[in-house]
């Protein structure tokens, strides 16, 4: 599985971040508090959606550590090729798990698929 572009709407202190990486290797060189650490969490998020947690602390619970801080639609997009083809994973996340939302694009036909289960990562 290759990455081909990644889109976090709102995701912990990433609002309208779009990323694009180079064939090849990659390496993401920002400042301290840039939001490097948050970015690879919203990479998993988009491959395996947020760890189920009822504990109330930040630091055990993805949904409220990620929930965007300016408000607004919690999720992305990620687009990727693998062997079976070039996809678009969309989620968003709500308060509760039974609110977030999942669809896969072929990006060749351009229609939603059911090539990928919630967890292609």
């Amino acid at each position: 599985m290759r990455i081909t572009k990644c889109h976090a709407e709102n995701f912990g202190t990433l609002r309208n971040f779009d990323y694009t990486p180079s064939e090849g290797f990659s390496v993401i060189e920002e400042s301290n508090g840039f939001g490097k650490t948050t970015f690879s969490y919203f990479i998993k998020a988009m491959l395996y959606g947020l760890s189920p947690s009822k504990k109330t602390s930040l630091a055990e619970n993805e949904r409220k550590r990620f929930a965007p801080w300016q408000g607004g639609v919690f999720g992305g997009y990620i687009e990727f090729v693998s062997n079976a083809g070039a996809f678009r994973i969309e989620r968003t996340f709500g308060t509760k798990e039974s609110a977030d939302t999942f669809a896969v694009f072929d990006l060749e036909s351009g229609r939603e698929s059911d090539a990928l289960s919630p967890t292609p990562g």
